[in-house]
């Protein structure tokens, strides 16, 4: 049965969506100034331009185009104390100036929630009457490339693509106006959106699931829509009372913390040429100095020394604030790279050479050793970046593992035809003391083994593998991993790990009770391991080790 009726799921949505209908009250329409240009004029040289009026409905921009647009607000009686945002539409995406300082963005045309346009841009947070803006903004009338639901790389037929916008209109000028945010109304439909998502997560028999839909439901009964402002406002304080609890529940106290920063992935070069990337350091830099102004717990990485050089040459007011905020902990400059890049394309020295700038900029700029590597956009990552990154002081990740096992059986099901080959192509020296495969590291890390045999084990149902000799093979692999992983349990001679290893098997039998009978009762080795008693470990430990013997294995 579900948590929530699907009357309720309507109700709920429907109330959603009338609460989002109350996050902005416009108070006054923006009237614009403006000329376009195709130089990449600082805010000082726009300043000088020939300003026309521009009014609602303008058409402009040929490819490449900017128009440069000014305006002065001022506040009435109605914005006193009042949240004062924008909601701009100047035609394209825009790099915001207010008061002679980078402000930040409009956004381009890749928002799926319509608010987003106007939450991020704050003029003030304690609106008083009479105050005034001066808004200078650069508004970029774009240029064609193939929408095609990701990266058109070719091959593509000779006219398949055509622009389908005019030269000199390829922007219009919308409405843009000035009011009043109503933060009340926004939080508290963060509140709901968040619990309806972690509700949707959660089993149905969850009782933290059950509260959550107990409290969405009184949402819905203590929000009275159809009165005036001030006693919505209140309303939507008490729904958010309400809520409080089922927001502030933690999970149990051996459940991970998981602490989330913000970044903005810059690309230096993809669908746009490179000073509309030195436009993007601006909007993307000064929107998140606001952020940090407005959050005190916020926190934010941005990596890419290349992206820092473009603002500091074109922006350095902007550089210099980012700075002050990277000094005071706020904003965290780190990632060792120059740039982003791919890793499996460029040279080990190309890649060197990306560490060695990097890692020279972020010392003698900001003051900072940079510690690790900052890479969320890569499509694939070289085997080499482990070695690369220890050679040049970085920290290797402690919590992570390959799995190298689970690569090679888990596609095994779709194999048909395997061929060994006597060559020699792979040389492994084994002696360091702290390699992975030594004894005594691999029980330290027994953790990890136990994770990876787990894995191994739901991952394919052997039932379902027809062909008797893949299914033999594949039983034979798990055999391997699991008889290694029990062997180092024993080995350890700790209580905690010989519960372990009783665990490990009691998950076999439980996800694949075929493949438990025949491990436990049918092999040599599952027998071994399971003969009771100290005598018993010590006689698994000798037929362990004759095996490594005959077989050769370390």
């Amino acid at each position: 049965m579900a948590l929530m009726h699907s009357e309720y799921r309507a109700r709920l949505e429907h109330w959603q969506r009338t609460l989002s209908q109350d996050f902005y009250r416009p108070l006054d329409e923006i009237c614009f100034e403006g000329f376009t240009t195709m130089e990449h004029l600082t805010p000082e040289q726009a300043e000088k331009g020939c300003f026309m009026p521009v009014k609602e409905g303008t058409e402009w921009g040929h490819t490449w185009e900017y128009m440069w647009m000014c305006a002065r607000v001022v506040l009435p009686e109605a914005a006193q104390g009042e949240r004062i945002v924008m909601s701009l539409d100047m035609g394209g995406e825009a790099t915001l100036f207010v008061d002679g300082r980078a402000f930040g963005t409009r956004r381009a045309e890749w928002v799926s929630v319509p608010h987003h346009y106007i939450s991020d841009n704050v003029l003030t947070l304690h609106g008083e009457a009479g105050q005034t803006f001066n808004l200078l903004f650069e508004v970029y009338a774009g240029h064609y490339f193939p929408d095609v639901g990701g990266c058109a790389t070719g091959p593509v037929l000779p006219g398949a693509f055509a622009d389908p916008k005019t030269e000199g209109q390829r922007a219009r000028v919308g409405r843009s106006t000035f009011g009043v945010w109503n933060e009340d109304a926004y939080q508290l439909w963060m509140d709901v959106s968040t619990l309806s998502m972690l509700m949707d997560e959660l089993p149905e028999d969850s009782l933290r699931a059950s509260k959550i839909a107990d409290g969405l439901e009184e949402y819905t009964r203590i929000v009275d829509f159809e009165q005036p402002p001030q006693a919505r406002d209140a309303d939507y304080r008490r729904a958010r009372e309400r809520l409080r609890p089922l927001m502030e529940s933690r999970n149990g106290s051996t459940a991970p913390l998981m602490a989330a920063v913000g970044n903005a992935h810059l690309d230096l070069a993809w669908l746009w040429p490179m000073q509309e990337t030195h436009r993007k350091t601006a909007r993307t830099f000064a929107a998140q100095l606001r952020l940090l102004e407005c959050y005190p717990e916020y926190r934010f990485i941005q990596s890419q020394p290349a992206a820092y050089e473009m603002c500091r040459e074109h922006y350095p007011e902007l550089y210099e604030r980012i700075h002050r905020a990277a000094k005071d902990g706020r904003w965290i400059a780190e990632g060792a790279m120059y740039v982003e890049p791919d890793t499996n394309m460029p040279s080990g020295e190309a890649l060197v050479r990306q560490l060695v700038y990097g890692k020279r900029f972020y010392r003698e700029q900001f003051g900072v050793e940079s510690r690790m590597l900052w890479l969320p956009d890569t499509f694939g990552y070289s085997a080499v970046l482990p070695q690369l990154l220890r050679d040049c002081g970085l920290s290797l990740p402690k919590h992570t593992f390959y799995v190298d096992e689970l690569y090679v059986y888990q596609p095994m099901t779709h194999v048909q035809t395997m061929l060994y080959l006597d060559e020699d192509l792979y040389h492994y020296f084994i002696g360091r003391d702290d390699q992975s495969v030594q004894e005594q590291v691999m029980i330290r890390r027994i953790d990890q083994a136990l994770l990876v045999n787990r894995l191994l084990v739901e991952c394919v149902d052997l039932q379902s593998v027809e062909d008797e000799h893949k299914r033999k093979y594949m039983r034979n692999y798990l055999e391997i991993i699991t008889t290694v992983s029990s062997i180092l349990l024993i080995k350890s001679g700790t209580q905690e790990n010989l519960e372990k290893k009783k665990e490990l098997w009691q998950y076999i039998k439980d996800v694949q009770p075929a493949l438990y009978r025949n491990l436990r009762y049918h092999r040599l080795l599952g027998r071994l391991l399971h003969l009771p008693g100290r005598f018993g470990r010590r006689v698994a430990i000798t037929g362990y080790r004759i095996s490594q013997k005959v077989v050769g294995f370390n």
